[in-house]
């Protein structure tokens, strides 16, 4: 039995011992069953369906000492869903539900959870990757970065390259041919898409950058300048001088965006439409693809949605899972943190006039309450921000 095979069995061992029929559905999905695992690089993805009364600090005792032997190997705790926020999850993110039901391996429990499953919108899964392929881009010029956020940006591209080709990913390979391998694969499946053939462009200003051909407009978003080019292909990637784009751009900005149109307005429209709503991208020069985009407002609703149910499943619990007692000041601030957020966006969503002022019906427990008692108001106040959007979702199918 190989190192992963025995932190899975030990895990699910654990928490089937401890909590019994609670236990509802236990699955293995991701790259180890998909056949592209990479030991010491990959996660190892487990999801755990529970009862709705399941109390998650009784989770925690169960998996903390699986974690201290096993940790290394999982590299990540598994995502832990009561029953109703699994069934609202799969209306939020199809992609997962189904992913879940074609490649993923039931280890325990019955497969009822995802026999029925929400329609999958090809655009909108195909818009994810296209999110995701605008940060990955960020390692082309990684002395842009921290050593450590350059770090975590190259991790992030190699997750999404195995993703999308279903295979490792060699050790030695740069960082520069990962990001080529992305656009090779992905550029293709956006260009067969409806909305990918309706946004894309290629035409060229009749003033554009020497050092970099085909460039067609700068948008600035944070601290990142954002190239939008004519054509993304694996070879212009691979030809072009990243050191001399480094020397251009090293006082000019503390991140790169690197996109087409095509990519960058899939992206806003089927998967970040809040970002397009509140003008994140901020036009400086060229052609101006994003200036007549609109998106719905169930797009909207539904990322808004998506923040607080990852949280709720994902995040959250494995700051808890794998973090001692004594962090657990660090997980009340970072994740209280999360939910300002939350109730920011919310703001913006007013203000715009696409959402009814929301506030969840009970307040924070303020600093003077017991950690734990903290930490259950933020996983309800994760709970009802969740299901307030998905309710507004829903109503604007």
């Amino acid at each position: 039995m190989s190192n992963a095979e025995a932190a899975i069995e030990a895990t699910l061992t654990g928490f089937n011992r401890s909590l019994g029929s609670q236990l509802k559905a236990a699955y293995l999905f991701g790259s180890f069953v998909q056949g592209y695992y990479q030991p010491d690089e990959s996660d190892i993805n487990l999801l755990f369906i529970v009862d709705d009364d399941a109390d998650f600090f009784e989770l925690r005792n169960a998996f903390l000492p699986v974690w201290s032997k096993v940790g290394d190997t999982l590299q990540r705790a598994p995502l832990f869903a009561r029953v109703s926020a699994f069934s609202q999850y799969k209306g939020l993110e199809p992609r997962f539900a189904h992913h879940l039901h074609e490649n993923g391996r039931l280890l325990l429990g019955s497969s009822d959870y995802v026999d029925t499953l929400p329609e999958l919108d090809i655009q909108e899964a195909t818009a994810r990757l296209a999110t995701e392929a605008l940060t990955a881009s960020g390692i082309l010029i990684p002395s842009l970065m921290s050593a450590e956020q350059a770090a975590e940006r190259l991790r992030f591209a190699r997750r999404l390259a195995r993703k999308l080709w279903q295979e490792p990913i060699a050790r030695e390979e740069t960082a520069v041919t990962t990001y080529a391998r992305i656009q090779k694969k992905l550029g293709p499946q956006i260009a067969r898409l409806p909305a990918g053939q309706a946004y894309t462009n290629t035409d060229i200003p009749s003033v554009t950058a020497p050092f970099l051909p085909g460039l067609q407009s700068l948008y600035k978003e944070s601290d990142n300048i954002v190239m939008v080019l004519a054509h993304l292909s694996a070879q212009d990637i691979l030809r072009t001088d990243w050191n001399l784009m480094t020397e251009r751009l090293s006082e000019e900005c503390t991140g790169l965006v690197l996109t087409t149109a095509a990519q960058l307005c899939l992206s806003l429209v089927y998967d970040t439409p809040i970002d397009l709503k509140t003008r994140r991208f901020q036009y400086n020069w060229g052609i101006n693809h994003i200036a007549k985009l609109q998106s719905s407002k169930r797009q909207m609703m539904r990322q808004a949605a998506i923040a607080p149910a990852r949280i709720n499943i994902d995040s959250l619990p494995n700051a808890l899972l794998t973090q001692n007692d004594d962090q657990f000041h660090t997980i009340i601030h970072d994740f209280q943190n999360k939910l300002l957020n939350v109730q920011l966006t919310h703001e913006l969503l007013v203000r715009f006039g696409d959402v009814e002022r929301f506030k969840p019906p009970q307040p924070l427990p303020d600093r003077s309450r017991p950690a734990v008692e903290r930490l259950q108001g933020i996983f309800n106040h994760v709970k009802w921000w969740a299901e307030f959007y998905t309710e507004q979702m829903l109503a604007a199918q």
